[in-house]
């Protein structure tokens, strides 16, 4: 049985599990429904919330709570787990000044949505002013975050704060295996591709019908979308997911050009049935209230590629899309659609890009952020640092800053030392995958007869429903027997395009 002081401290904990979820209505109506007029005020309720939580941090009633259970040689490894990740997040709120997150919370907010019309206007230097504040901020985060923790490098403190058990070192060489095994590749598979028919890609379809494609792909993946009364799917202007409770994970595309949607779709559901199928008997509590980059977009880039992707999920869903599209692509066979929508195309998106070219756009992203912090670099000078990068890793002109350094939401808001996790998580994905396929050798029939249940439960049973329980890297080594290591990744691209080519 639980300590008093245990309980006590669980209850607080709970309350600002509470504030967190109002944060996210509001960020869902920021990105959905806000008018531009509303701006000055959702930041200040923005703010304002954000107080209320650091109230709750900073009380001295919280403190000694904390500091009593930390005393408690009773407790048990669940208990003590939930005490440790408190414990990590209070040191950390100790150490940065009160106004100092008001201030880098209200400024996220503002640039954000000065971005969006930057972004629209293809104006870089209108964000700029703000950016610089933003970065200031943030800036003055890490610094105050490496005092902490020891480390020199401010940068090193943001990553670790963000992925837990990561390092700048670390991921800078699993970067470089990743950098040495994709150039050659994408060279190799991108000529392989220049010679598939990509015509049908043009083709327009209706809103009506890039919804419906939408649907009934996150259908698939156990997600419902109209039919069900956990699930809803936003249009938005960058494609997210949005926490607002325990069951109430909600899911964004942008209707712009099918395939697009399709895969944002995939995406995005990947987040969504991660946060709904969390343990719902720890709901408030630390084990349940995580984010860490690379277990996030481990499970969105897993059902975006090895199955949203894969053969088997298409030999069951083409007949849908061809339903939903109503003929218009009646004359493309499954073979050649399959090839082109996962051809090898060295492209200025990160968000339309293959799975082998991915991984270059996060490795500029991450090198820039490095620089950036590391002095290196000024923001100013951040759209030609850019295009450079672009140029030298995936040999593409930039034409414009809007396809360019405007093109992701990150810096603009709060998700800055996010973007290495889109590529951690495509190698933890494969990781899993292979254990996965170990455990479940009938998952591909079910997938081709659209059954989604082998591969759901699995991630139920090992990811989803184990919560904050392990760190990211001790959870992989758990679930599959092995410390991560790219050779899985290698392993799983290097098969799926001999195979396809």
């Amino acid at each position: 049985m639980s300590s008093a002081f245990y309980d006590s401290l669980m209850s607080k904990f709970k309350e600002l599990a509470m504030i967190g979820s109002l944060e996210g209505v509001l960020n869902w109506d920021s990105e959905t429904t806000l008018p531009y007029n509303g701006v000055e005020h959702r930041t200040k309720q923005v703010i304002f919330l954000n107080d209320l939580k650091q109230k709750t941090w900073g009380s001295k009633e919280f403190g000694d709570l904390l500091q009593s259970n930390l005393k408690d040689e009773t407790l048990n490894d669940f208990e003590k787990r939930n005490l440790e990740l408190i414990n990590r997040e209070f040191l950390r709120r100790q150490k940065l000044p009160p106004d100092l997150m008001s201030k880098l919370m209200g400024q996220s907010k503002k640039t954000n949505e000065i971005w969006k019309r930057a972004k629209s206007k293809n104006q870089f230097s209108l964000v700029l002013p703000d950016l610089e504040k933003l970065f200031d901020l943030n800036n003055q985060v890490a610094v105050k975050l490496a005092e902490l923790y020891g480390l020199d490098d401010p940068y090193d403190a943001l990553i670790s704060t963000r992925d837990y058990g990561f390092s700048v070192s670390k991921i800078s060489s699993i970067f470089e295996e990743n950098r040495k095994f994709l150039v050659p590749m994408v060279k190799n598979m991108s000529e392989k591709s220049e010679s598939l028919d990509k015509s049908f890609l043009v083709r327009e379809i209706s809103k009506e019908q890039k919804q419906k494609l939408a649907e009934t792909t996150v259908e698939f993946f156990k997600y419902k979308s109209k039919s069900d009364e956990h699930a809803v799917i936003g249009e938005v202007e960058h494609p997210l997911t949005i926490g607002c409770g325990p069951k109430d994970i909600r899911v964004t595309v942008k209707y712009e050009k099918w395939e697009k949607v399709l895969f944002s779709a995939s995406h995005e559901v990947g987040h969504g049935i991660h946060g709904w199928n969390r343990n719902q008997e720890w709901n408030g509590l630390p084990v349940n209230s995580y984010n860490w980059p690379s277990l996030g977009e481990c499970n969105s880039r897993y059902t975006e590629n090895k199955i949203g992707k894969s053969r088997e999920f298409w030999e069951y869903y083409y007949p849908t899309f061809q339903e939903v599209t109503k003929g218009k692509f009646s004359d493309i066979g499954l073979d050649q659609f399959y090839q082109v929508i996962n051809r090898v195309e060295p492209g200025i998106s990160r968000m339309k890009a293959d799975e082998v070219t991915y991984g270059l756009h996060i490795i500029i992203r991450f090198e820039i952020e490095r620089e950036l912090f590391a002095g290196k670099v000024e923001l100013k000078d951040l759209p030609q640092v850019w295009n450079d990068k672009y140029e030298q890793y995936l040999g593409v002109e930039v034409p414009d800053d809007t396809r360019g350094v405007l093109q992701d939401l990150h810096w603009y808001n709060v998700y800055w030392a996010y973007f290495q996790g889109y590529a951690l998580g495509d190698i933890m994905g494969s990781q899993l995958h292979g254990h996965m396929v170990s455990q479940n050798p009938g998952w591909a029939d079910s997938v081709r007869n659209g059954d989604f249940s082998p591969v759901y439960n699995y991630f139920v049973d090992n990811i989803y429903s184990v919560g904050a329980m392990f760190d990211p890297l001790d959870l992989i080594k758990n679930v599959t027997g092995e410390e991560l290591t790219t050779t899985h990744f290698h392993n799983y691209l290097s098969a799926k395009y001999e195979n396809m080519f």
